[in-house]
């Protein structure tokens, strides 16, 4: 890829975000969604780009109600990063917090409380030896996950308490 190709891309990334700071969801979500392709080929999954647009685009569907379609594009980054990076990749744990994030938003804390549970056990056992999370510029243990997921599904703590 070219210098002229980058910035171009660059430029479409920054058009995306400004349709969404304008209020103009709709045309952000089809901007983010021709994007993301196209930053996948040139980027890879885990570029912080990608992962941004996509985090972007999974925001803009959440502010229309159209969380099915948010959830499905999580469910989507998630399989491309497993594919390329592993399942115990750090940025598939983070993908997976996100997903548990839109479920209790959306109320669907049955959904929310088992995807949790599969991602704390998952990060146990990742970093059984001490390992640390990189979560959005901060450093988590498993034990912090706990933590997290007590805060992300508020309202179900009799359900959560059983994990702990």
């Amino acid at each position: 890829m070219t210098q002229d190709e980058l910035e171009a891309l660059t430029e479409r990334v920054e058009e995306a975000r400004e349709l969404d700071d304008a209020d103009r969801v709709d045309d952000a979500i089809a901007a983010y969604e021709r994007l993301i392709p196209d930053l996948k080929q040139v980027l890879g999954i885990a570029h912080p780009e990608t992962l941004g647009a996509h985090n972007e685009l999974v925001a803009c569907l959440c502010y229309v109600s159209r969380h099915d379609a948010a959830i499905a594009v999580l469910d989507a980054l998630i399989a491309d990063q497993i594919e390329d990076l592993g399942a115990d990749d750090v940025h598939v744990l983070e993908s997976r917090h996100r997903t548990v994030e839109v479920l209790r938003s959306l109320g669907r804390f049955d959904a929310a409380i088992t995807t949790l549970e599969a991602l704390i056990a998952d990060t146990k056992r990742i970093f059984d030896a001490g390992g640390y999370v990189v979560h959005q510029d901060d450093l988590y243990t498993p034990e912090d996950y706990v933590v997290l997921g007590q805060d992300t599904v508020l309202g179900k703590q009799d359900a959560l308490a059983e994990l702990l």
